[in-house]
C-alpha cells in the first residue's frame, strides 16, 4: 500500500480510463491440444469462474459461431463487457451450453497524478522533492 507514502507528496494512484470499445473478457487461459481449444486456467472472480467453466473444458463456439483453436481473442472482440453470450463447450465428451456474462479485462497499469485536494504542505514536499539538488 503506497497511499501513505504518496500522500506525503500530494500524489495518488488512479486507474487509467477504460475505453468504450473494450472487448468482452472471459477470464481464462487456453492451450491448443490436437487442434482443440482447451481451457488451461480459470481465474477466480472472472466471468468464466462465475459461469462454472473448468480446466480441460473445450471451447467449441460462442453464440453458435465456431471458435477456431487460435481464435478466441478475435471472437471475443465482437462482444462488449456486460454482454451475455452462450458458450458451447465439450466437457468429458458431453456437449454443454453455458451462459456467460462477459466482463472487462482487469487493468494492469495505474497512473500517478497530483491529488487535486493536496494541502499546501503536501505541495511543498512535492516541489522540494522535484527540485532537489543532487551532489
Amino acid at each position: 500500500d503506497f497511499a501513505e507514502a504518496l500522500s506525503y507528496y500530494g500524489l495518488r494512484f488512479k486507474l487509467p480510463t477504460v475505453k468504450d470499445d473494450q472487448p468482452g473478457y472471459l477470464g481464462v487461459r487456453t492451450r491448443t491440444s490436437d487442434g482443440r481449444l482447451v481451457i488451461s486456467e480459470v481465474r477466480r472472480g472472472t466471468p468464466a469462474f462465475e459461469a462454472g467453466l473448468n480446466v480441460d473444458d473445450e471451447i467449441l463456439a460462442i453464440n453458435d459461431y465456431r471458435v477456431p483453436a487460435d481464435g478466441l481473442k478475435k471472437r471475443l472482440e465482437a462482444y462488449r463487457p456486460k454482454e451475455q453470450v452462450e458458450l458451447l463447450i465439450a466437457r468429458r465428451e458431453r456437449l454443454m451450453r453455458i451462459p456467460v456474462t462477459l466482463g472487462a479485462a482487469p487493468l494492469e497499469t495505474w497512473e500517478l497524478e497530483q491529488d487535486p485536494k493536496a494541502t499546501a504542505v503536501q505541495k511543498k514536499h512535492f516541489n522540494a522533492w522535484l527540485h532537489r539538488k543532487t551532489e
